[in-house]
């Protein structure tokens, strides 16, 4: 399907987040794997080259066929949009988090613990064997301005964001009953993952916007 669809820009030229990318990607580590001789999958691959190595005890990465052992707090998806009458709330406690594959939301259970060493060690340069694989992961192009509390500006599946004085590099996440924010702010050396349990169909991010006032406590 996505094969099908117009390019809204030429290569590196903007950005503009998509879920059809994430997807072809798995597809692609997949094949790259296959031609490597290796009979394991992407999702094996993540958790033996950064789960295991970095000890993040409180991830998992299941599959559609893996049954998800409920073990945390209950998930919300609140609906505000306009046709609605009242705003309607939905329990997505139980959607299996394999449900949006490599497309982010959702597609890994982990711990704000865990996010904090995921991204401490990406940042420090300790995920990959060249040190301009991260150089070209953090090389940014402006988000257009739509208004939101999004990335400022956005590198391979990373973004950077401007939080009062501070400078983060994480990403958001929105899927399924949660919001979430997870990034690293080298000017002070500190990690700072948020979640919350709810999802608003007309949300501008709202953890983004409470991590504003994180920083500000960060530089009293």
């Amino acid at each position: 399907y996505g094969a099908t669809l117009t390019p809204s820009f030429a290569p590196s030229e903007s950005w503009e987040y998509s879920n059809t990318n994430y997807s072809l990607l798995s597809y692609i580590a997949n094949a790259a794997l296959k031609k490597q001789g290796k009979a394991t999958q992407w999702r094996e691959e993540i958790v033996k080259q950064i789960l295991n190595p970095l000890q993040l005890k409180g991830s998992r990465l299941l599959a559609p066929s893996q049954i998800e052992t409920y073990d945390g707090s209950s998930a919300y998806y609140l609906d505000e949009t306009p046709h609605q009458t009242k705003s309607s709330l939905y329990d997505l406690t139980l959607v299996n988090s394999s449900m949006a594959g490599a497309a982010g939301g959702n597609a890994l259970s982990t711990t704000t613990e865990d996010l904090n060493l995921f991204y401490r060690a990406l940042l420090n340069g300790k995920l990959f064997q060249s040190p301009s694989t991260l150089d070209e992961m953090m090389t940014f192009v402006q988000q257009p301005d739509d208004g939101s509390h999004e990335a400022h500006e956005y590198g391979l599946g990373l973004g950077k964001y401007h939080l009062n004085e501070l400078w983060a590099y994480g990403h958001t996440g929105g899927a399924a009953g949660h919001s979430s924010f997870s990034g690293y702010l080298p000017e002070i050396d500190t990690s700072v993952s948020l979640a919350v349990n709810i999802f608003r169909s007309n949300h501008d991010n709202d953890v983004v916007t409470a991590l504003g006032y994180i920083t500000d406590l960060l530089l009293e």
